[in-house]
């Protein structure tokens, strides 16, 4: 009930959980148009089409899935003088996740195993981490000791000096810029732990 209360906060149309107490469904009750999906003891299972398909003018394009690796952020090149301590890295992996899954260009910001910030749909990279921390500080929330994810590579440093700014401690990337070194020597500068995946990820 305690957790339903709080999201009964904020304007949520879907949820779904393992198991919803019904003291917990009461609190929904005067809410007519939220949807709560129980998952019993399964999981909620991910498709993993291989192929998938996007109509264009006069036809469609037919194209592989664009699917994570299981090892793709373990098996990623430290190319920083710090590394990610433990915590970190499982932020990093989840922040890499959603970043996978969410419209280019996107950065996305993860603290103690939850995404705090996201900025996606945007024209420049450094325009999306801009409207993540704005968000985040709308919210009130803190992105020190985050670890921030991005589907492509910076083409710039900013990005890099942005996010030192508040006080994120990791971040990945495909990498691949021509600037490359200049984003490296940024993570170096601010004591960022950067490490490459070499695989770029993309919605639209």
């Amino acid at each position: 009930m305690e957790l339903a209360e709080e999201i009964n906060k904020i304007y949520v149309e879907v949820i779904i959980a393992g198991k919803v107490d019904p003291e917990a469904l009461k609190v929904f009750e005067k809410k007519k148009r939220i949807k709560i999906f129980e998952q019993g003891n399964e999981f909620l299972k991910v498709a993993n089409d291989s192929n998938d398909f996007k109509h264009i003018e006069g036809g469609f394009v037919y194209q592989d899935a664009d699917i994570v690796g299981a090892d793709e952020v373990k098996n990623s090149k430290l190319v920083s003088q710090r590394e990610a301590t433990e915590s970190e890295f499982t932020d990093l992996e989840i922040a890499y996740k959603v970043a996978s899954l969410t419209k280019s260009n996107c950065v996305v910001y993860v603290k103690d195993s939850a995404m705090v910030a996201i900025g996606m749909g945007m024209t420049s990279r450094v325009d999306a981490a801009m409207c993540a921390i704005k968000k985040a500080n709308e919210q009130g929330l803190s992105l020190e000791g985050s670890s921030l994810a991005s589907e492509a590579f910076f083409p710039f440093r900013d990005s890099i000096d942005e996010a030192s700014k508040v006080g994120v401690k990791a971040v990945i990337q495909p990498g691949g810029s021509i600037r490359d070194p200049e984003v490296i020597d940024a993570s170096n500068e601010h004591g960022i732990a950067l490490y490459l995946s070499g695989v770029r990820h993309f919605l639209h």
